[in-house]
């Protein structure tokens, strides 16, 4: 993965109102994007949300953009991500975009599971690209943003990696 750049200027689509937009414009004036790729088809995904909007929340106030991509193509998708966003998007700061179906993020990424978080710099260098609640990811923020540090959550939101052994 240390190969992989990743172009933003790259055209994608915001959920909400499908406009075109690019990681640039997205990332603003943020040094490091983290990438949450998700599907409303994963219960994974769907068990993880607390766990999410609380870590897009952490990151934003740290000067960190968090930038949601639905990793489904297809309309028939559509109606339950949007449903899916609306009832978090007012809990997160996050931006919700649309896979590039011409030059899918997810399969530059290699994204395999769900859901997947990936930290880029602005220069596109891949600086983690796994398990949101592997404490890898918490580790390359701090790195690239010092003061982020894992927020609390209760037990019960907690989420755990997968064991891939399981």
């Amino acid at each position: 993965m240390a190969k992989v750049r990743i172009d933003f200027n790259l055209q994608l689509l915001t959920q909400d109102g499908r406009r075109p937009t690019s990681l640039a414009a997205l990332a603003g004036d943020s040094r490091h994007v983290l990438l949450h790729f998700w599907s409303p088809w994963s219960e994974e995904c769907e068990a993880y949300l607390p766990d999410f909007l609380t870590t897009a929340s952490h990151l934003e106030k740290n000067g960190l953009r968090v930038v949601s991509v639905l990793a489904e193509l297809g309309p028939e998708v559509l109606p339950d991500a949007d449903a899916f966003r609306a009832a978090a998007a007012d809990r997160s700061p996050a931006a919700w975009i649309l896979e590039n179906e011409k030059s899918p993020l997810g399969r530059l990424l290699r994204v395999q599971n769900l859901p997947t978080a990936v930290l880029v710099d602005r220069t596109g260098s891949v600086l983690f690209n796994g398990h949101p609640a592997d404490e890898r990811m918490w580790n390359a923020l701090h790195d690239a943003v010092p003061q982020i540090v894992r927020p609390d959550l209760p037990p019960a939101e907690r989420q755990e990696p997968p064991n891939p052994a399981e």
